[in-house]
């Protein structure tokens, strides 16, 4: 499940209970919505960031930073204004915010099924899936994306013909880059040894995945 469905799911099922014990609670979420959506503008991903929402956003929300403080008045007045109580739940980790079409935006990557057991010093072509708001989508700018690696080297190519990375070097090694407009990457991997190996992309959280082997 992705951050922007569980956010959802969380989000639904809060509004859920703040309906069962105060019907206005509705009213105060969708009108904590329509300040969101005049909220949202970027140019570029620097212009984004996440505020807490109160009763109406118990996990927060991602925001302009222009609007961010009319964000978070609206939040706080609408929780007063309609007497609707703030929501103990378990949030789920945060995915890393972009400015995708003028609009600020969370990002997500994905690894495509692979196989768990590869062939020690044989090429293996992976992939990596690009999702905007849990759907997948095209990168809006390039986006390069740290990469740790245990036991192998990695490619910027499914050839394995131009490494970018070895676990010679301390983590994050490198980068691997998604270009603007592509929905996925290709790129390869060798094992140099028998055994267990790994890679790990992105930063952690949503915005990352991960890859682990046994090589024979």
């Amino acid at each position: 499940m992705t951050y922007a469905s569980a956010l959802l799911l969380l989000l639904l099922a809060s509004l859920g209970s703040l309906a069962g014990c105060n019907q206005s609670c509705d009213t105060a979420d969708s009108q904590f919505e329509n300040v969101l959506r005049e909220n949202l503008s970027c140019s570029v991903d620097d212009d984004c960031t996440t505020i807490s929402g109160s009763c109406v956003a118990p996990c927060g929300t991602f925001v302009s930073k222009a609007g961010a403080a009319a964000v978070q008045n609206a939040a706080t007045s609408l929780c007063k204004q309609y007497n609707c109580p703030e929501q103990a739940i378990s949030c789920p980790a945060s995915d890393p915010l972009v400015c995708a079409k003028g609009t600020c935006a969370t990002y997500s990557i994905y690894a495509e099924t692979y196989a768990a057991t590869v062939q020690r010093g044989v090429c293996v072509a992976l992939q990596l899936d690009f999702a905007i708001n849990g759907t997948a989508a095209e990168a809006p700018h390039d986006m390069a994306v740290p990469v740790s690696v245990n036991g192998g080297t990695v490619y910027a190519d499914a050839a394995c013909k131009t490494p970018v990375t070895t676990d010679a070097t301390p983590a994050p090694n490198a980068t691997l880059t998604i270009p603007a407009g592509a929905t996925s990457l290709a790129f390869g991997f060798l094992a140099a040894d028998s055994g267990p190996c790994s890679i790990d992309v992105g930063s952690g959280g949503f915005g990352s995945a991960d890859y682990t082997f046994t090589a024979q």
